[in-house]
């Protein structure tokens, strides 16, 4: 009978969840615009590493509605995305592809969707010098998952191709919309290495998540999100609440101030400026006593760039 080891997938690592949640769950497209974005994620651990995330997805609704605002539309959704890390002696990199269905439940915008998705990951991290980074390092992070594939730290570079599927409960109303999903993903649980013949295996990915946003009068609405990530004895849960402004005098512009918190690792403030068919964000990373990256001295912030089409 041959032993089989369990190891932890490259996922992301970004503050943005909220306009991420289809990396996690491919059936939460909660609506038939089509959009664009770009991430970007700097961490720096002085005397230790410093690296960069960069993240590109695009989304592409499809229906047979000829009117982009008619209500209860059942659609389909594609979405392509890359994931690149760098810096340090990582180097991993994702592409991923979602599929989704949405079908209206009843006459007042709730859909209940389904989503499959299909990534193909590689990576190797190499330490510098003669060193290893320290057991439990990054622990939420790239550098943290190329250990936990790669223990030995040698360079050597992962590649498997896995898949996954989420379900998503979503109501889009006037005055609240919300969503609910439960995810799983690497469910062929590839085979990433193998040390004197042993196999390391991905451990399959269970995911939860939950979003609110609802109207508080014309001008401005507030919302709350939640994503919960369980993995080979490993969790990343991120909780985040925001509110959103829309001055009086401009319908075309809207601000936003945020906070996010990343259990046992970070608060991230963030604050986001909407222009139109535009939108930016900017989180940084406060590390509070008693989390593992407060030991590190760790500082990090990341850029988000939104295009509506």
């Amino acid at each position: 009978m041959l032993a089989c080891l369990q190891s932890v997938a490259q996922d992301t690592h970004y503050a943005q969840v909220q306009d991420m949640k289809l990396w996690f769950n491919p059936a939460l497209k909660t609506d038939r615009k089509a959009r664009g974005q770009v991430h970007y994620r700097n961490v720096q651990y002085p005397g230790l590493i410093d690296y960069s995330s960069k993240a590109f997805d695009i989304d592409l609704p499809m229906d047979n509605s000829d009117d982009p605002d008619e209500e209860n539309v059942k659609f389909a959704n594609l979405t392509i995305g890359l994931n690149l890390d760098n810096g340090g002696g990582l180097n991993s990199s994702s592409v991923m592809a979602d599929f989704s269905y949405a079908l209206p439940l009843n006459y007042d915008n709730t859909y209940l969707a389904l989503g499959f998705q299909a990534a193909y990951d590689f990576s190797s991290l190499m330490a510098p010098g003669y060193n290893f980074f320290p057991k439990g390092f990054d622990r939420y992070g790239p550098v943290g998952a190329a250990m936990l594939a790669d223990p030995d730290q040698t360079g050597y570079t992962l590649q498997y191709f896995n898949g996954g599927a989420g379900l998503a409960l979503f109501h889009n109303g006037e005055k609240s919309q919300w969503y609910m999903g439960l995810s799983a993903r690497h469910l062929n649980q590839p085979v990433t290495e193998s040390f004197d013949s042993v196999p390391y295996r991905l451990a399959i990915s269970y995911g939860a998540q939950f979003g609110l946003t609802t109207t508080i009068n014309s001008h401005a609405s507030i919302g709350a999100y939640a994503f919960f990530n369980w993995q080979g004895g490993i969790y990343e849960h991120l909780i985040a609440a925001v509110y959103n402004r829309i001055p009086e005098d401009s319908a075309e512009f809207m601000y936003s101030f945020g906070l996010n918190w990343k259990i046992n690792d970070a608060i991230m403030p963030n604050v986001g400026v909407k222009f139109s068919k535009n939108r930016f964000f900017f989180y940084y990373e406060i590390n509070p006593p008693g989390t593992e990256a407060f030991n590190y001295s760790r500082r990090a912030y990341d850029l988000t760039f939104r295009r509506d089409f």
